[in-house]
């Protein structure tokens, strides 16, 4: 019986599991991000081992197969050194967080993470249109960055004295471990585990945190973070005429904090789509590489076969918030 891999590569961390032929998990790894634009060389590099070491140390025998998911070239190639034999499936982040919501068919995913992106992906896996996806250095709307700058903008208003108080001015500090408020800021540019724009993203889940305990500021910005989400799916889905039938889902951990950024983002898509199906994820996306294996074999996602993933993959069901009712 053969081994497969699946992994969701990001701007924050890599995740990874091994699977059989019988969609069993076997193995498992999580490590942080390999990504220039996020990470250090170095840290990349150390990593990289890191991921290789969990997944495959002591499994040298392993007859692997095939390899799903959203991975980085470096990630591939060194794979593809320990096992020369491996077939790749380059799926898309598209293809993976559509899947990971049990879709088979044409669908719609908001991805918003460190960074953000839309995509319209066909049946058969091809991108039929996308929106989004610039880096948090040109405009990443909606993004973890986006929401973790909104937050710094919020308290150093009010550390200046021209805005309105909220608790992200003390969580900012503790987040960055500094009691003074500029210095914790200014850390995150000699951070040696971290670039400043992962550590700018890094404050999405405080902003979470302070929109639960009631800061109005907070609560505005993830409000605000998926109004841009929705309008920009909205322009999507003009552009290209998408059937209402279509459906749509998220993907990313910036959802998995207060639930306001997802209805937000749902509230904007019901006013041009009033009757689309709107389904929150099931799974994390590295699961979602492996659905899309199952999907290609021609296998349905019925109650079935979301028992058995449900069971196998238990550690990667993915959750929005508290009470994400749109």
């Amino acid at each position: 019986m053969k081994v497969h891999v699946s992994v969701d590569s990001g701007g924050s961390k890599i995740k990874a599991v091994l699977y059989d032929d019988a969609f069993r998990l076997i193995g498992h790894a999580s490590t942080g991000s390999i990504r220039g634009n996020s990470t250090p060389k170095e840290l990349c590099e150390r990593n990289l081992r890191d991921l290789l070491s969990q997944l495959f140390d002591g499994r040298d025998d392993l007859d692997l197969g095939k390899l799903h998911g959203v991975a980085d070239q470096e990630i591939i190639n060194a794979i593809q050194a320990r096992f020369p034999d491996l077939t790749l499936a380059y799926n898309s982040e598209g293809q993976v967080g559509i899947a990971a919501a049990g879709i088979s068919g044409d669908g719609l995913l908001c991805l918003s993470g460190t960074g953000s992106s839309m995509f319209y992906i066909r049946k058969d896996g091809t991108r039929a249109g996308g929106m989004g996806g610039y880096g948090a250095v040109i405009f990443d709307e909606g993004s973890g960055y986006h929401i973790g700058r909104m937050a710094c903008a919020a308290a150093i208003r009010y550390f200046e004295g021209r805005g309105e108080p909220t608790v992200l001015y003390d969580s900012i500090s503790e987040h960055f471990g500094n009691p003074r408020f500029t210095a914790a800021l200014f850390s995150i540019y000699n951070n040696p585990d971290r670039a400043p724009i992962a550590s700018v993203a890094s404050l999405a889940p405080v902003v979470s945190r302070a929109a639960y305990h009631g800061d109005a500021a907070a609560l505005r910005i993830l409000e605000h973070a998926g109004e841009c989400l929705g309008d920009q799916m909205n322009a999507l889905i003009r552009r290209h005429q998408i059937p209402e039938s279509v459906p749509m889902t998220v993907s990313g951990g910036t959802y998995k904090g207060h639930s306001a950024l997802y209805r937000s983002l749902c509230r904007e898509v019901r006013r041009e789509s009033p009757t689309r199906p709107l389904l929150p994820p099931l799974f994390e996306p590295v699961v979602g590489g492996v659905l899309c294996h199952w999907f290609s074999l021609g296998r349905a996602f019925d109650d079935a076969a979301r028992e058995h993933f449900t069971r196998e993959f238990s550690n990667y069901i993915y959750s929005i918030g508290e009470d994400p009712t749109c």
